[in-house]
Parts: structure tokens; C-alpha cells; sequence
């Protein structure tokens, strides 16, 4: 570098006297998260900008290490470059926390929300906010707890091994220790104003009047960091308003569904954050605000709250993966999201009512449980679904109770569920075929038989005996009435619906079932495979790596 990346001051020491982890105010390169944004801070010329990104083009080089590991090279022993600049030990790697962090969330592609402001910015703000990003995913995501020991490279055969090495990352420690309200509005307001931008710049009425960003998976890898070691940015985010988060999180949700393996990566990144923001119950609570927004999103039209949309949204990328073999997994998240808010949903529309039976009779036909294994674990969050609803927001939810009485055959026939030696497993044990066959599932595993020992294993744990109940105590009712007064219309079934209790028909409420992320190395590997593959595929611009010797991914020739 042939000058320096930030204003010298007199407060510069030599590198055996500099500071670590603790905060230099005097060699920052931008305040905002670990210092003021208001510091006086002397503004960096074109000059000091590129060179600040020739010295992150540098870092992301020397820190490339995993890219060019095996799974088992890089679980064995970590890039020494890696473990080395996040260990805490170098000088001024607090100044590198705050400086990256402060330049990422500060930088605004939107322009002031003026139309046409944001193509004014130049190339070299975007691309340093890029770099900062990617710098500090690559820091972030070098997990200590996954990572605990390693034998170090010095160990020899015919001696033995020295002590194993404990790993720190100083910048993980330095992102789970922000507190600051005004710090944790700075990066809430960076994360929803890059990753709007998304949607937004397709819904503008001026031509190109708004751009979008492109570092938008970055921005997600951090987001997943930030949420999984700061626990105190979630509490903090839904004080803000978590939808303005949701909604864009949601958007690229349903904008990933392709067969590409970066937008499959990015479809299973966003469900791991929503699987995370679900378990919050403050997060939840919020889904109850009216959906005013205008996302372009193929799902029906309709009159409600967040969770509305956030449930159609979900129903759609359900439907489309269920059938595609090696999806399970991602069902079953998506399914756990739906679930882990249902209990905090004070009503669902009537969109979100069909979609949700749509859900019931997909993941409840025989045809399909008697198909897998584990194919039942998907009815069972459904069912929690329908439970939650019924037993802690039943006055607003009569839409979903009628739907629930409607769909009194499906719950029939999954409590009547048996094993028989007929070819098809669909067909009940009196012979009927339940109506509305799903589409074609995955097939099951070879050789695999059901039996009814495997069957009961999970039959007698399956909540419906708050369905049954409900609809034992209801249903003569709503048919009573119907042919009394000739009932045809379902506003007025809904209305009569409405002047119902369940007090004393229902069982007790259950306790409300949160389920969330537990940090594992299988998934460890799979965000460092992710990211890492963002990195390379968003470097082909001007080559960094030699792809010949990546090991890490696959690289499509």
C-alpha cells in the first residue's frame, strides 16, 4: 500500500505498542457501530477509498484459505491466515471491527429515497461497502465452539503431539457485545435498507429510478451472524419493527426458487433466519400488524396481517419443493416457521385458512404417510398449526375454525389410519379413497416397508385430540343451524361461529412448542461452503482465485 487507508494522527503507535481489540479513535475509518457516527472523523479522498480496497482485496486473498481445503482439511486444521487475524492478537483488530462494520451499514445504495439520487453514488463507495461485507462474513463465520481444538501443524509423527490449540474470534466476540440501542438501529435500518432494495427497484414508477444492491447474500450471511451470537439484535429489531425485515427476507425467499445451486443456497439461508426470528415471541407478536406493501409476489390477493403473508409466501415455496427429492429438510424449517408463530397469530385471513387445510391434506393423505419414514414429522407441524390457532386465538380465528369443520374427513381418515397389504397405501381400511390426491411425492426408501408397530411409534403421538373435540362440540351445532335458518352463506355461519365458547369443551392448552436453530459443524460447513461460494462466483469480475485448485465447491466448468 503506498499510503495509508486512514488519516494518520499523532495517536498512531508503533505495532508493538497498538492497541487489539480496544478502539483507537484517532486510525477509524468510518464511526457508526463501536464508535459515534457523529466522531470527527476527517473525510478520505477518492485516493484513500481505493486503497482501502486494494488492502480488503488483499485480506479476502490471504484469508481464502478454506476455499482451497477439503471438508475433512479444513474441520483438521483451519487456515493459519484465518485463525491468526480473527484470534484477537493482531494490532488494531478492534479499529478493523468498527471500521468494516461502520462502512458496511453506513452505505446507502437508496440515495436519500430520491428517485435517480442512487445511480449518483460512485463505484468505489459500492464496492468498498462489497469488500467490508465480505471481510467480515469470512471473520464471522469462523466459529470457535464448532472449531474447538485442533493439533497444531508442528506436531510430528515420531513425537508426540503437543497440547491442542483453543481458538478465539475476536470479532464474534466484538459483534455479540454490541448493546447500544443506537448502534443496533444502525445496522437494523443497513440490513432493511440494502435488502429492500431488491423488491423496490422493481417497483418504482419512474423507469430504473431505483437500484438495487448486489452484495444482498452478504448482507444475509451477516444478518444469520448477527442473529445467531447477538441475541440482543432480535429484542432490539422487533422494537423497530421487525416486518420492515421480514418482508425483504421473505421476498428473496420466494425470488431463490430456481434449480441454480447460489439461489438454492440462498432459499435455505433465508429459512434459516426466519427459523431463527420465529423462536422470538416479540417477532411473532408483530406478524399481527396490516400488510400494506406492494411485493412483487405470485401469491393470491388478500386483506390482512403479516403473518397472512408471510404464511402464503411460505405455503408457495412449500408446494413447489415438496415433491423434489432431498427437500425434506427445508419443508420441514419452513413448516417449524409457521408453527413457532401460529400460537401469536390473533387471526388468519381466508386465503391463509385454504392454504393452511391445502397443508392438511397434502402432509395427511395415507398415500403419503405410508410412503417414508419420516414423511409423518411434517403432519405433526401442521397439526401444531391448527392447535395453536384453536387453543390460544380462537375468538379470532373463525375462518380457520369453520375450515377445520370442513375438513372433517381428513382428520377422519388420519385418525383412522392403518397398515394393510393392499398395493396402494392410499385407500383406507374400508375401502374408500380420500378425495384430492397430492401430487406425486419422492419415492421412499428402497426395501422400505410400513408396519404397525412403526405406524403406532408415532400415530399415538399426533395432537388431534383438540380437533376431534372441537369439531364433536361444533359441527351438530353449525349443521343445526344451518338447516333451522337455511344458512348458505358463510359470512353468516362465520357470524354464528362468533357467538360460540369452547370454555369447557376443550382440553387444557398445551404448553406453546418453540423450536430454533441448534449450531452444529454439519451446518458450520455448509454456511463456509456457501459463502465462500457467494465470494468466488462475485469475484469473476476481476479473478481473485485460481479455480483449478478450489476444493471446497464445485465448480461448474
Amino acid at each position: 500500500v503506498p499510503a495509508p487507508t486512514a488519516p494518520v494522527g499523532a495517536g498512531v503507535m508503533d505495532s508493538h505498542e497498538a492497541p487489539t481489540t480496544k478502539v483507537d479513535p484517532t486510525c477509524v475509518w468510518l464511526g457508526g457501530v463501536g464508535l459515534s457516527k457523529d466522531a470527527l472523523l476527517p473525510k478520505p479522498n477518492a485516493a484513500m477509498l481505493r486503497r482501502r480496497i486494494e488492502v480488503l482485496r488483499c485480506l479476502l486473498v490471504t484469508l481464502s484459505g478454506p476455499l482451497f481445503q477439503t471438508v475433512e482439511e479444513f474441520e483438521a486444521q483451519p487456515s493459519r491466515w484465518l485463525t491468526g487475524f480473527v484470534s484477537g492478537a493482531l494490532p488494531y483488530t478492534g479499529n478493523t471491527f468498527v471500521s468494516l462494520m461502520s462502512v458496511a451499514f453506513r452505505y446507502d445504495p437508496v440515495g436519500y429515497g430520491l428517485p435517480y439520487v442512487g445511480h449518483l453514488s460512485s463505484g468505489v463507495e459500492e464496492e468498498l461497502a462489497d469488500l467490508s461485507l465480505q471481510v467480515l462474513c469470512v471473520a464471522m463465520d469462523f466459529d470457535p465452539a464448532v472449531n474447538r481444538r485442533a493439533v497444531p501443524e508442528s506436531a510430528d509423527d515420531e513425537q508426540p503431539a503437543p497440547p491442542a490449540v483453543e481458538y478465539t474470534n475476536a470479532f464474534r466476540d466484538s459483534l455479540k457485545a454490541v448493546e447500544k440501542h443506537n448502534e443496533l438501529d444502525l445496522m437494523f435500518s443497513g440490513f432493511v435498507r440494502m435488502l429492500s432494495t431488491r423488491y423496490q427497484a422493481l417497483n418504482t414508477f419512474l423507469p430504473s429510478s431505483k437500484r438495487s444492491v448486489e452484495c444482498h447474500q452478504e448482507v444475509l450471511v451477516l444478518l444469520w451472524h448477527l442473529v445467531t451470537v447477538n441475541p440482543g439484535f432480535l429484542k432490539r429489531g422487533a422494537a423497530c419493527n421487525s416486518n420492515k425485515l421480514l418482508v425483504p427476507i421473505l421476498y428473496l425467499l420466494d425470488a431463490s426458487r430456481t434449480r441454480q445451486s447460489l439461489e438454492l443456497g440462498l432459499l435455505h439461508m433465508c429459512s434459516f433466519i426466519l427459523l431463527v426470528m420465529s423462536s422470538d415471541r416479540e417477532i411473532a407478536v408483530r406478524l399481527n400488524e396490516p400488510y400494506k406493501e406492494h411485493v412483487s409476489i405470485q401469491i393470491p390477493t388478500f386483506t390482512g396481517n403479516h403473518g397472512d403473508f408471510m404464511l402464503l409466501v411460505l405455503h408457495k415455496t412449500i408446494t413447489e419443493s415438496v415433491h423434489l427429492p432431498g427437500n425434506e429438510s427445508l419443508v420441514d424449517m419452513l413448516l417449524t416457521v409457521l408453527s413457532n408463530t401460529s400460537a401469536y397469530i390473533k387471526s388468519y385471513c381466508l386465503e391463509s385458512c385454504l392454504k393452511i387445510m391445502n397443508l392438511l391434506q397434502r402432509f395427511g393423505h395415507p398415500r403419503r404417510l405410508l410412503k417414508g419414514p419420516n414423511n409423518h414429522t411434517s403432519l405433526g407441524f401442521v397439526l401444531d398449526i391448527l392447535n395453536n390457532a384453536v387453543q390460544y386465538q380462537y375468538e379470532g380465528n373463525h375462518a380457520l375454525v369453520y375450515s377445520i369443520l370442513r375438513a372433517k374427513d381428513n382428520l377422519v381418515a388420519i385418525q383412522n389410519l392403518t397398515v394393510s397389504n393392499d398395493d396402494d397405501p392410499g385407500e383406507e381400511e374400508d375401502g374408500t379413497q380420500l378425495n384430492g390426491d397430492p401430487p406425486e411425492d419422492p419415492p421412499g426408501p428402497e426395501h422400505w416397508k410400513p408396519t404397525m408397530d412403526w405406524l403406532q411409534s408415532w400415530k399415538s403421538e399426533l395432537q388431534l385430540g383438540t380437533l376431534v373435540r372441537l369439531i364433536d362440540g361444533l359441527l351438530p351445532k353449525v349443521e343445526q343451524e344451518c338447516v333451522e335458518h337455511e344458512l348458505t352463506d358463510m359470512d353468516e355461519i362465520l357470524r354464528f361461529l362468533s357467538q360460540q365458547t369452547m370454555v369447557g369443551l376443550l382440553p387444557v392448552p398445551h404448553p406453546i412448542i418453540v423450536r430454533t436453530y441448534q449450531s452444529n459443524k454439519f451446518t458450520s460447513v455448509w454456511f463456509t461452503s456457501y459463502l465462500w461460494g457467494v465470494i468466488f462466483t462475485r469475484s469473476q469480475r476481476l479473478p481473485l482465485y485460481d479455480w483449478h485448485k478450489i476444493k471446497l465447491i464445485m465448480i461448474n466448468r
